[in-house]
């Protein structure tokens, strides 16, 4: 296990009120910066504001007078394929904006997965694949959801997927454990791996993408909340980060300087931190029908992307492929769940003190965890 940042400036302890935190070692200073993180590990903008903060440093166009959406974008990695290799979103951007090009370069830099064969980096690789895969999912949700019930009759796996998430939104808190849990997430894993080539989704999305449903798939999705929507974004990035951390085996990196700087951390710092999904579905029963909302969408993202990867480069293929294993059981996304909940920061605008703030997104700074987040102490990522 890894213990967490370091610094003669503190230690990392356990707590009385749940997990590890820092402790100062000494007296410190005030306005003494003592961390710095160059990223967060994943991170997510809300869906309102995405044409409106920059992908890599967070500036929010409305904060400097500029009351629009950032015009700089990125490709996706087949715009530079033609005919039938066209993505099937149609777009031909990843969906991520930059307020400048050195934003823009330092996304790419960071993505690992960018490269061509010139070794220059010129597109989104996986991230724009699968960013531009949940814009479409979230369409053809949107769409299934405003059609007549009539014309679109539930086959019996979705009944049953559709009754298993309604019994799960009254639970008695008394009943949660565990073990409960487990069990529950071992169901909701069965359900979702059934055969589904017969179910009215199947069978629609196979007569306009042209192909074969494959043997095991995902089951159709219930349409999500705005903040579950974000999440499941934001799970992906956590995902998408993770695929390419082992494909690169990557590791945790510590730049030298005062106060230290750290990378963004591996996935093995992401699970480092504390877990706190049970006291939260203990806390809000109805997060664990959310939770498994948010996988079984999940699923339905990558699947929807593996037709796109076909086209693309051996790199982008293995990474989907990679990504596929990872959300075909719900363990890796239940680790990010569980470690979201009190670990992330609010990105949050920098309006004047006493007017309404906006929370444009929200990311995972795996070493910035440990620090107390309701503390007035100035805690400095820098990007």
């Amino acid at each position: 296990m890894s213990l967490g940042p370091s610094s003669p400036l503190f230690t990392i302890l356990p707590t009385s009120y749940g997990g590890r935190g820092v402790i100062a070692s000494q007296n410190i200073r005030k306005d003494t910066l003592i961390l710095s993180c160059e990223a967060p590990y994943a991170s997510v903008i809300c869906c309102k504001f995405r044409k409106e903060v920059c992908a890599w440093c967070f500036s929010w166009s409305w904060e400097i007078g500029r009351k629009g959406s950032w015009a700089l974008t990125i490709p996706l990695e087949s715009q530079r394929l033609t005919g039938s290799a066209k993505p099937a979103s149609g777009a031909f951007h990843s969906g991520f904006r930059f307020c400048g090009e050195s934003c823009r370069n330092h996304w790419l830099a960071d993505g690992e997965d960018t490269m061509d064969s010139d070794h220059a980096t010129s597109h989104a690789g996986i991230r724009g694949l699968i960013n531009s895969s949940l814009e479409r999912c979230i369409t053809t949700m949107a769409k299934g959801r405003t059609k007549p019930k009539n014309l679109s009759p539930l086959h019996e796996i979705e009944f049953r997927w559709i009754v298993f998430l309604q019994d799960l939104e009254g639970l008695n808190p008394n009943i949660i454990s565990s073990t409960f849990v487990e069990d529950t997430w071992k169901r909701a894993e069965r359900l979702a791996s059934f055969f589904w080539a017969s179910t009215p989704l199947a069978n629609e999305q196979c007569l306009l993408n042209k192909t074969k449903p494959p043997k095991v798939g995902y089951i159709s999705p219930i349409m999500l909340s705005e903040l579950e929507l974000d999440t499941a974004s934001f799970i992906l990035s956590c995902l998408v980060k993770k695929c390419i951390e082992e494909s690169s085996k990557t590791t945790s990196r510590i730049h030298e300087g005062q106060p230290p700087q750290y990378s963004a951390g591996t996935w093995s710092d992401v699970l480092d931190l504390q877990d706190n999904s049970l006291p939260q579905i203990q806390m809000e029963p109805y997060m664990l029908a959310s939770h498994i909302r948010i996988w079984s969408f999940i699923r339905f993202v990558v699947y929807s992307a593996l037709r796109d990867a076909k086209c693309l480069s051996d790199r982008t293929k293995d990474l989907v492929q990679s990504l596929k294993k990872s959300v075909d059981t719900p363990k890796d996304t239940q680790a990010i769940l569980g470690r979201e909940s009190g670990n992330v920061f609010g990105l949050w605008d920098r309006a004047p003190e006493g007017e309404d703030h906006e929370m444009l997104g929200w990311g995972l700074y795996s070493f910035g965890s440990y620090f107390n987040h309701g503390m007035p102490a100035r805690v400095c990522f820098h990007n």
